[in-house]
């Protein structure tokens, strides 16, 4: 008999129907189709004397009637018993080596070891959980299972007499020796139809028809996971892009795709076929298949996969399920598992597959997937096409329609500044970062950055050089030379001031110290650091500066003399000698006592040491430095009336000297009144957050949209805080790169934020905190507040500092 018209197995289960009803008894057909024409042809009949034959189905149920030593428990998998003797193995081997029905005992199994698991009366593994590989595989087979005993390898011992015992509840147990048990049998086909609409799990289409005879309304979860691991093994992607395999794992794809000329079609026709058996063996009732859930380090195994597959630190509740379909870097391998659902639907006529979508986290999401699906053939309504999502994410919508108007079943996921003073009171008196400044690069991994005026520094500095300093001490020269040689020295001591920084800030974060960059300006430079943690640090941090520009000084003056008298080079000579006295002019200078000079620190390490009051030192060393900065400013200004025009800088240094220290006085004062309190009392709750696995454009236009704060903390799936965002950086991404970039690879992690409990002191917690506000509030692991900077200026509003004078 031959059917030219056959497309697939849909129509071959109607003709072997016609060919039973023709003999009026249960036939065993067998089937030929020809690979060039298409047709299928009926190549033998004859009476069926096995299966029907025999009686129903028949559920066994054990229970232990006897008692043994208990070496190992873990969890059950299955409700069976097995007993024999033990076969230990690390790795799998061949089958002459392990004896039928021996209990295997190993570490964990993957699919190498079926064959050796078709052959066991039970299994026992160190690791893994209900729906590890041995738990899948021994559940299909019929064969009881303890997986995740922890020790088994340690325990058990080759040869050894054990019992494998899973009747006994959710724990399976390992007992010594050969204990008695007793099975009891219950024909299925005399069991009453219920009223609830009992389904199958089902994932190995090899398992589907053992089970075909279970009084089951069709199966309610078939995972494309596993028909890919065991039967397709090559990663999608790879299929699509063959030119990104490595030398590795071409000539594997090229041995599992022979005879394919296009690649991808071996892909989509193991997975159609896997699915198709599945359908098959439960028709007409409904399956469900969910389309893949990998996570990314379990696609990165398959063949091929890593060039495809990023690092996650958690793939439990990263890139999976919904959020992949869409993305580009796996919309080509999603367009794979549509067609093969296609295939499996409408050419072998298995239209009652439903298919779920795993992992959907937001209806938005559900419909960016429907309408991947629907261009890839799979629309809604087609042919009679269904699709789940698996979270109910139809919060806000008719329950009973979901997204995209797709008739949708609840369907549980199995994974389960109040002033600048405020500012600088986080964390020392230099935690405001100067506008107007770029940055510039690193040195020892600290960032560097450059203000505007810094170019100020340098031409009045230059000009000053070029225009008296270096005529009047090498006179002759055309004015290039002056003009050359007044640039260099401006550089060189403009560098002499980065080393000066750069001294500051190795030295505070040896010490432990955070250090957030360095920046040259008009006056100098400034380097943002938090609180030294006692008065020796504050010492040592203070001095280093100071030092490196006397000893900077120290070379150049001998570099300069021995250029002078031993090379006769004059005009390099009065560069360096130049260069050598302004360094240490700024050392001197900077030993002032008199904040935010070098000097007032150390004047501020000296007092806090003595009187041991931290704040009381600060207000001292910043009553001195207003103090300076005045005097400096008035002889500056005098300066400037007797028509030296240097002494505008005097002023100007002066007032910048004056407006630091008066900073400092109040930042001090602040965090007096400041201390003593808990966090709880200054935190902001509840706490506004987004998902951190939401794409930067849905951020911005979605949480981002309902709160006025630029830095927004970010949780995970599970709802557990995971880093902080800033909405600034999300803006600087390109339009059309927001819809590919997912907000937690812009986001500071959690390690790197600045974290406390409700209880903990305030000041406390910003002395020592490794980063910047905001403060996350956990309590259990739980996001239960945040303290802003406008949390601080509300609390110093309601505090006012009083401050005297000298102390």
């Amino acid at each position: 008999m031959v059917r030219s018209d056959l497309a697939g197995a849909g129509v071959a289960f109607t003709l072997d129907t016609e060919v039973e009803e023709h003999y009026g008894c249960p036939m065993d057909l067998e089937w030929a189709k020809d690979g060039i024409s298409g047709q299928l042809f009926l190549v033998q009949a004859r009476p069926e004397t096995v299966q029907s034959r025999r009686r129903g189905e028949v559920l066994r149920r054990f229970r232990l009637t006897g008692t043994g030593g208990r070496l190992v428990d873990g969890i059950a998998v299955g409700e069976a018993i097995g007993a024999g003797p033990v076969c230990a193995l690390a790795e799998p081997v061949g089958l002459e080596r392990f004896p039928q029905g021996a209990v295997l005992v190993t570490p964990i199994t993957d699919p190498d070891w079926e064959p050796l698991m078709k052959r066991a009366s039970a299994i026992v593994t160190d690791h893994g959980g209900r729906t590890s590989h041995a738990a899948i595989v021994s559940r299909e087979l019929g064969v009881p299972a303890v997986v995740g005993t922890g020790s088994a390898t340690a325990v058990l011992t080759d040869g050894q007499e054990v019992t494998v015992s899973c009747a006994e509840g959710a724990d399976g147990h390992v007992y010594a020796g050969q204990v008695t048990y007793e099975a009891t049998e219950t024909d299925l086909g005399s069991l009453p139809v219920t009223r609830t609409k009992v389904m199958l799990n089902l994932a190995d289409p090899g398992a589907a028809f053992r089970w075909w005879r279970l009084p089951a309304h069709g199966v309610g979860l078939a995972r494309t996971e596993f028909v890919v691991a065991h039967q397709v093994r090559v990663h999608p992607m790879a299929l699509v892009h063959p030119e990104r395999l490595s030398a590795e794992d071409r000539p594997l794809v090229d041995e599992l795709t022979y005879g394919y000329p296009d690649r991808t079609d071996y892909f989509v026709d193991r997975l159609a076929h896997g699915v198709a058996r599945i359908a098959a063996s439960r028709r007409p009732d409904p399956v469900v298949v969910r389309t893949s859930d990998f996570k990314t380090n379990e696609y990165a195994r398959l063949i091929g996969g890593t060039p495809f597959e990023p690092t996650e630190a958690n793939p439990m509740i990263g890139w999976r399920g919904a959020s992949r379909y869409y993305d580009p870097g796996y919309r080509e391998g999603f367009a794979l598992e549509c067609r093969a659902l296609r295939r499996a639907r409408d050419e072998l006529g298995l239209t009652d597959v439903v298919v779920m979508i795993p992992f959907c986290r937001t209806p938005q999401e559900a419909d960016q997937v429907l309408a991947v699906m629907a261009d890839n053939g799979l629309a809604r309504g087609a042919n009679g096409a269904r699709c789940r999502p698996s979270s109910g994410q139809v919060r806000g919508r008719d329950r009973s329609v979901g997204p995209g108007g797709v008739p949708v079943r609840p369907w549980a996921d199995p994974c389960g500044e109040r002033t600048v003073e405020v500012r600088r009171a986080v964390g020392g008196p230099q935690e405001v970062r100067m506008r107007g400044s770029a940055p510039l690069g690193r040195i020892f991994g600290i960032p560097l950055r450059v203000h505007w005026s810094a170019l100020v520094l340098v031409l009045f500095l230059g000009v000053g050089l070029a225009g008296r300093t270096l005529p009047a001490w090498v006179p002759g020269r055309s004015a290039a030379v002056y003009g050359l040689a007044g640039v260099v020295g401006a550089l060189l001591l403009t560098l002499s001031l980065l080393l000066h920084e750069t001294a500051h800030a190795v030295t505070a974060r040896r010490a432990g110290i955070r250090v957030d960059d360095m920046t040259v300006f008009a006056l100098g430079g400034i380097t943002r650091m938090g609180r030294a943690p006692s008065p020796g640090l504050q010492f040592a941090v203070a001095g280093i500066g100071p030092l490196t520009s006397l000893v900077l000084g120290g070379l150049s003056l001998a570099a300069g003399l021995g250029a002078q008298h031993a090379l006769r080079w004059t005009m390099p000579a009065a560069v360096l000698l130049w260069t050598g006295w302004a360094n240490l002019l700024l050392g001197v200078f900077n030993l002032l006592p008199a904040a935010p000079l070098d000097g007032g620190r150390i004047l501020q390490a000296a007092v806090w040491r003595r009187g041991r009051d931290r704040e009381r030192a600060e207000r001292v060393a910043g009553r001195v430095g207003q103090v300076g900065g005045l005097l400096l400013s008035v002889a500056g200004w005098l300066e400037f009336l007797r028509g030296i025009g240097a002494g505008i800088w005097l002023v100007v240094v002066g007032l910048f000297m004056w407006s630091s220290a008066l900073a400092e006085v109040r930042r001090a004062a602040l965090v007096a009144a400041l201390r003593g309190t808990p966090v709880r009392e200054v935190m902001t709750s509840p706490v506004a957050t987004g998902p951190d696995w939401l794409l930067v454009d849905r951020f911005l236009t979605e949480p981002a949209a309902h709160t006025h704060h630029p830095l927004i903390p970010v949780v995970d799936f599970a709802g557990r805080p995971s880093g902080l965002v800033d909405l600034r950086r999300l803006t600087t991404v390109p339009p059309d790169r927001r819809s590919g970039i997912r907000v937690r690879d812009l986001a500071t992690p959690l390690s790197e934020c600045v974290v406390a409990a409700p209880g903990d002191d305030l000041v406390e917690v910003l002395d020592h905190a490794t980063a910047q506000p905001p403060i996350l509030v956990l309590d259990g692991g739980r996001l239960v507040g945040i303290v802003t900077l406008e949390d601080l200026g509300r609390i110093a509003r309601t505090r006012p500092p009083t401050t005297t004078w000298g102390a």
